[in-house]
């Protein structure tokens, strides 16, 4: 199947009105928040909102149904580019283990909306940028890797088929970051070159967390501009991002997947908690994001056969051995697990009713086939005999 798409419609100029000059932050994350901004999430949950704030879902089903085609746009164009980056049986060598994409549901987009007080679809995609999200899960994230994963989206950003507004380098370590300034320049040029400054910041993140964050914008429709949020990051990485996303949800006391609900007790000692809990569960959450970013790369065969990440196992100071991220995982999945198991129950449930009703549909018609005949004969019988009654009559 070819995923290639036609240039022009990611194609840029350079607006005069975008010569801002660049912004770094410099915002001071709160204690256990992992990022100062949402981002790309996959399937965790999402944020609860305060009474008043919800918008319609049919307001969000209208923004989904708009996001659709830049949605397919972006999940193609993201698969042709690096589809020979990714690692496969016969090239086990290749840098990328995962590539993923995803678009938020029309609740989250209707909730997420009401949060930042949207009332049309300029603004929600002004204001909300990760409605569309992708994530590069590197197999291999040496330097090497890494310049080749920047070298092609400079490309693609010199070719006119993609427009990058924001790039944030996030690190818990600088000697672990992904990549250094110098290693980004080359992108950040080509982005400057295309559309003018663009918003770029390195940020030592207080948990630990590394990855490289891009924005991406679409070219402006009639609906406005259109925005998507890139991640690279490591499998390693990857894979504790998703555990420790769903615990932050929980902790905070927002809303969760119902998949997720068994899960919140395994936390509730972060929520009732003091804050010595508290801020060692947070020491432990930036250990472990170190300890992953420490590990070497493993090859393709080794992360396909691994059955669950060996995260950094929990201190000793902490007595709540549930908060353990091996065990948080392991309970995660097994969330998932029961929820794919109860939802085919249901396909097989509803499948066998509709064969069932197709069955009952079918020997009805076939009883009622091999009756027609001797009905007809009966009919036409009183017919002709009323014929005579009434010649007689």
């Amino acid at each position: 199947m070819n995923l290639t798409i036609t240039p022009n419609l990611f194609r840029f100029v350079k607006n005069e009105a975008q010569q801002t000059q660049p912004q770094t932050k410099t915002s001071i994350y709160p204690n256990l928040a992992p990022l100062v901004k949402d981002t790309v999430s996959f399937g965790v949950g999402e944020k609860q909102l305060k009474a008043g704030q919800r918008l319609s879902k049919q307001f969000g089903m209208n923004m989904a149904i708009t996001l659709e085609k830049p949605f397919t746009m972006f999940k193609n164009k993201l698969e042709s580019a690096f589809s020979s980056m990714k690692s496969t049986e016969n090239h086990p060598d290749r840098p990328i283990y995962k590539i993923k994409t995803r678009m938020k549901s029309p609740e989250s987009i209707a909730e997420k909306g009401g949060a930042r007080d949207v009332k049309n679809f300029t603004e929600l995609t002004q204001k909300i940028q990760d409605m569309i999200g992708g994530r590069l899960i590197m197999r291999d994230t040496s330097k090497e890797s890494i310049n080749m994963v920047l070298k092609k989206f400079e490309d693609m950003v010199l070719k006119g088929e993609l427009s990058i507004t924001e790039i944030e380098n996030f690190y818990g370590d600088p000697k672990l970051a992904y990549a250094t300034e110098k290693q980004l320049k080359p992108l950040i040029k080509a982005c400057e070159k295309m559309i003018g400054p663009i918003r770029f910041s390195q940020e030592k993140h207080p948990m630990g967390y590394n990855a490289i964050h891009m924005t991406v914008k679409f070219p402006p429709s009639k609906y406005g501009e259109t925005y998507a949020e890139i991640q690279i990051m490591g499998s390693d990485i990857a894979a504790l991002k998703d555990v420790e996303d769903l615990t932050y949800k929980i902790r905070c006391g927002k809303a969760i997947q119902s998949k997720y609900k068994p899960m919140m007790k395994y936390l509730k000692p972060l929520q009732d908690g003091d804050d010595t809990l508290k801020n060692a569960f947070a020491d432990y959450t930036r250990q472990a994001y170190l300890h992953q970013r420490r590990r070497k790369s493993i090859t393709l065969k080794e992360l396909q056969e691994r059955e669950t990440p060996d995260f950094l196992p929990l201190p000793w100071y902490i007595s709540n051995k549930e908060l353990d991220f091996n065990f948080l995982y392991k309970k995660m999945k097994e969330c998932e697990e029961a929820a794919a198991k109860a939802k085919n129950t249901v396909k097989k449930t509803t499948a066998a009713k509709t064969n069932k009703a197709k069955t009952t549909r079918q020997a009805a018609a076939k009883t009622e086939s091999k009756t027609t005949p001797a009905k007809k004969l009966q009919t036409s019988e009183n017919i002709s005999g009323l014929a005579i009654f009434d010649e007689i009559v």
